[in-house]
């Protein structure tokens, strides 16, 4: 069993927040069709999905397609490390707090912004969703 804390979870949504709205700035501009369809499929298949292990990998595949068209690797390097690290973060706050409709709603939002190249909205969209999770954090493993 892997052993969580909340500054582990903590530290980690704190790293994303400085990372991926930066990776949507520079990405945004640059997305195609395809980039958006593939988003979509990976939110429609996160509707669907019961196994948590998939909903974590999943939700690493939708972020990084909005975040592939990036000319920045070193950045997008950062990124997926920060995302593997939170799919065991993910799938405890989907467990305990029922986070699926949540998320997908926010996810969808991000595609909508994306498509209409507003990135700056888009980040912002992303940050507060990333701060929520880091409260929520806070919040779970303070009632365990």
């Amino acid at each position: 069993m892997l052993q969580m804390n909340v500054s582990d979870a903590v530290e980690t949504y704190c790293l994303r927040l400085l990372l991926e709205p930066e990776a949507l700035r520079q990405s945004i501009p640059n997305l195609r069709d395809e980039d958006f369809a593939k988003a979509r499929k990976y939110v429609a298949a996160m509707e669907n999905e019961t196994d948590l292990a998939n909903l974590g990998r999943l939700n690493g595949l939708f972020h990084m397609s909005l975040y592939g068209r990036s000319t920045n690797r070193k950045l997008l390097n950062l990124i997926n490390v920060e995302l593997q690290e939170e799919e065991r973060f993910l799938r405890f706050h989907l467990a305990a707090m029922g986070l699926e409709e949540m998320a997908q709603d926010d996810h969808k939002k991000l595609i909508s912004l994306a498509e209409a190249r507003a990135p700056e909205e888009a980040a912002a969209v992303y940050a507060s969703t990333c701060k929520r999770l880091a409260t929520h954090s806070k919040i779970i493993w303070k009632n365990r």
